[in-house]
């Protein structure tokens, strides 16, 4: 409801439509003097928006903008800035379908590739083979733990002491550059809050909550593109930044 805008009650609220280029007009009725504008925002802020001032309702003077967009993350290696690119670690890890000279293998593959990273997906694999292989390789490692899409694990001690118990044995790796603490969602505060202090009190790393989101973008696409489109920006929708989760290109259509 419109007139929730300026009721003063906290209690109420007005909600655009979830796009871009939505927009509200308030009259004061008469001309007035003011030196500043208050918002109460709720947790879906706007990541970027103008005021403006107008004394007929027609002709618009922008007098305040304001960008709280995220800065996309980035990856600095001994001084120099690391384009990242590789792909998720996954499934064979988590069925325990990997063999010790295979994994040296394929992390290898990696490096022929020009990858610089391998994201562990969901915590798939905390195998020593694995972080040995990324440092010997010079690859980057994305590092998960145990929690996907915002689940709360059935017994936070247990979990959060898993957690700890990884970092320290894990820690020394050179590879190791970032903790997530949840795949395409934020963990349940506790454990989100638990897991930011095991990797800062017991490292020097960066710890973020999810994937996907934040400094992060995500959401795929998952299916096949016209490769042109990657390059582009249609495969993104015309988003940029540092991205999760592209998608796997899969098996070309018929055309």
């Amino acid at each position: 409801v419109k007139e929730n805008l300026v009721d003063g009650d906290p209690g109420t609220r007005w909600s655009s439509q979830y796009q871009d280029n939505e927009w509200i007009q308030v009259d004061l009725g008469a001309a007035t003097s003011f030196d500043r504008v208050t918002l109460l925002w709720e947790t879906a802020y706007a990541a970027t928006f103008r005021i403006q001032v107008s004394q007929d309702g027609q002709a618009w003077t922008d007098v305040a903008s304001v960008d709280n967009s995220a800065k996309p993350l980035t990856f600095i290696v001994n001084g120099v800035k690391v384009f990242c690119r590789g792909g998720s670690w996954g499934w064979d890890e988590l069925l325990r379908r990997m063999p010790a000279a295979r994994m040296d293998a394929v992390v290898a593959m990696h490096r022929d590739m020009n990858f610089t990273m391998i994201r562990n997906w969901v915590g798939s694999s905390y195998r020593e083979e694995l972080f040995a292989a990324c440092d010997k390789y010079g690859i980057l490692l994305w590092t998960e733990f145990w929690d996907g899409w915002s689940a709360d694990p059935a017994n936070h001690d247990i979990f959060l002491a898993q957690a700890k118990d990884t970092v320290l044995r894990y820690r020394s790796h050179p590879s190791v550059v970032v903790w997530f603490g949840c795949n395409e969602g934020n963990p349940p505060t506790a454990i989100d809050q638990g897991l930011r202090e095991i990797v800062t009190d017991n490292t020097d790393m960066l710890y973020q909550s999810n994937s996907a989101g934040g400094v992060i973008t995500g959401d795929g696409p998952y299916r096949w593109l016209d490769p042109r489109q990657y390059f582009t920006g249609e495969a993104t929708g015309g988003k940029a930044g540092f991205w999760s989760e592209i998608g796997l290109p899969t098996v070309s259509v018929v055309e």
